[in-house]
């Protein structure tokens, strides 16, 4: 115990029986500051940590997300190349996510924020797109394998 502090373990057990001997120094100190210097700080360290998919763990496939988190640590440590590599749709998912979190902080500070309105038929070709992204990458076919989840 460090100030009252217990010591963090040596081991984490996660999701899927992924284990993790050592988080490192600053990943290990706990809450927003230790995560945040984990990943700017020691992204080797980070990208080591098993994260576990549902689908990929019954299917063996790889569904259209997988690969989103560690492409999120490759993009806070600065390796867009990498990001693209572990999932394309980050590109586009990151970009919305960032405006839908302003819009909600504007929104949670009480300023009225209006978004444009999205044709139907455009939300049904984006969910169309992220299905056949999600078959595709499956495909045992060489000229698709770059869209494959890095592993």
């Amino acid at each position: 115990m460090v100030g009252g502090v217990p010591e963090p373990p040596d081991a984490i057990i996660l999701p899927f029986g992924s284990r993790v001997e050592s988080l490192g120094p600053r990943a290990r100190g706990g809450g927003a500051p230790g995560a945040a210097g984990g990943v700017t700080d020691d992204t080797a360290t980070v990208r080591r940590v098993p994260i576990g998919c549902p689908f990929h763990a019954v299917t063996g496939l790889d569904c259209p997300g997988c690969g989103l988190v560690r492409g999120t640590v490759d993009l806070l440590s600065g390796d867009l190349a990498g990001a693209l590599d572990r999932n394309p749709l980050i590109v586009v998912l990151v970009p919305m996510l960032t405006v839908g979190l302003v819009v909600w902080a504007l929104r949670l500070m009480g300023h009225e924020v209006r978004l444009p309105r999205v044709p139907t038929a455009v939300g049904a070709t984006a969910l169309a797109l992220v299905v056949a992204f999600g078959i595709a990458r499956n495909l045992p076919v060489d000229a698709l394998a770059w869209m494959a989840a890095d592993r």
